[in-house]
């Protein structure tokens, strides 16, 4: 999620949503990992709200001789409760009716519950898969091993109420925390292969805390979709030898299975693939069961190894019936075209004056380009371009000065 402290009310001047792709455990070729990677279902919706993340429900309900009515933005609640606590759910409800913990509430993240009175009350229950809770009234992180969740308002037995609350829910890191009406705005993003991305040594894309990534990347403010990362199955009809001089002697090559792949250096490298069954070596390592990339001369090959398979009919015996797939790096990039659709779903997407919250449902890195308050700088309604990322949360400003233009750090 990316905090923005400093927005005006203005359009985006970009946006990038980047890939990244995980495995849960290392791969073996009898216990295979599914790479995974952020869009796989086929979409990622991308959300710009203000510092609130709480949307609040519509419909006014009777609770306990407590009638909660949605207005203006928060919550008018009028009565005398006549159970021990009139729980009205904002969001999910207790365990039997508590809904899955939304994307918006990240593992780890410290957030803000705001907005209760002396006599009305807000909490938000987190929910194992057994039904075990914990709760939190005011700041709080979402907690490792929970699954579930309901947040409510609710007033105490035999209290009577006349008054009118706004409930908040927002990222502790912004600077301001003052209610802020919930608005949505959401943009849909097709990946009908899922956005990829593999850790590298170089090269990379994107960093995050000093790990570099090649991505696959949605630039809205270019229109276009840039796959740098290729998904090829062993399982096709490729043209397999096995290298006699090599001190692997179980060793197999297939020169022409990623032809469109960047080019490596030479043998010895661990490159920079992904491999759901087998784990990442090099020709020469002592370890009879691993897939690498290879130069082949002017080609990149891929070069496997599996314990027990010695013969080239094993070895097409085995990946057919083992599905095996290895995620590489392209040598050139895939441009393809946003639809009007998306274009014009981005062209409507601003930032809110001051603060905007940006964040999507996948897990997705992000970058974002937005106008700063240069008032928060600078003291003058000059407009002012910043640049913020996603992970470090490094602002950075571009200023015009004698003609030229230079990127400086914000230091806050």
């Amino acid at each position: 999620m990316i905090v923005l402290d400093d927005a005006s009310y203005s359009h985006l001047r970009g946006l990038r949503v980047f890939g990244k792709s995980t495995q849960n455990g290392t791969p073996a070729p009898t216990a295979p990992v599914d790479i995974v990677s952020v869009g796989d279902n086929g979409n990622i919706v991308v959300e710009v709200t203000r510092n609130n993340l709480l949307k609040l429900p519509e419909a006014p309900l009777t609770v306990g001789g407590i009638t909660y009515t949605p207005k203006d933005g928060g919550i008018e609640c009028n009565g005398t409760a006549t159970t021990a606590g009139a729980y009205y759910p904002l969001q999910g409800g207790f365990f039997a009716n508590a809904i899955p913990i939304p994307y918006w509430l990240q593992e780890g993240k410290e957030y803000i519950l705001s907005g209760a009175c002396n006599n009305v009350k807000l909490v938000i229950y987190f929910y194992d898969e057994n039904g075990a809770s914990i709760s939190f009234y005011d700041k709080f992180t979402v907690p490792s091993g929970y699954k579930y969740f309901g947040v409510f308002l609710y007033v105490l037995n035999e209290t009577t109420v006349n008054t009118m609350v706004y409930p908040m829910i927002c990222l502790s890191a912004f600077k301001n925390a003052d209610f802020g009406q919930y608005t949505e705005q959401k943009i849909t993003l097709s990946t009908p292969s899922g956005l990829h991305g593999i850790p590298v040594t170089s090269g990379g894309n994107y960093t995050v805390n000093g790990q570099q990534y090649i991505c696959d990347e949605v630039d809205l403010e270019r229109g276009v979709r840039l796959q740098r990362i290729a998904k090829k199955s062993f399982a096709g009809v490729y043209t397999w030898s096995q290298p006699s001089t090599w001190a692997n002697k179980n060793a197999f090559v297939a020169s022409n299975l990623i032809s469109d792949a960047v080019q490596v250096a030479g043998y010895f490298t661990k490159s920079n693939i992904m491999c759901n069954r087998l784990g990442i070596s090099t020709p020469n390592d002592i370890s009879n069961t691993a897939v690498n990339v290879v130069a082949q001369g002017a080609n990149t090959g891929v070069y496997v190894s599996v314990e027990g398979i010695t013969t080239l009919e094993a070895l097409k015996a085995y990946f057919a019936e083992n599905e095996t797939y290895i995620y590489y790096v392209l040598a050139e990039p895939i441009e393809t075209a946003l639809t009007a659709e998306e274009i014009e779903a981005y062209k409507s997407l601003h930032t809110n004056y001051p603060n905007t919250t940006v964040l999507n449902n996948a897990g997705a890195f992000m970058e974002v380009s937005y106008n700063a308050d240069t008032k928060t700088y600078i003291g003058s309604p000059m407009e002012c371009c910043c640049l913020k990322d996603a992970v470090t949360g490094t602002v950075y400003k571009l200023v015009v000065s004698d003609g030229k233009l230079t990127m400086e750090e914000v230091i806050n």
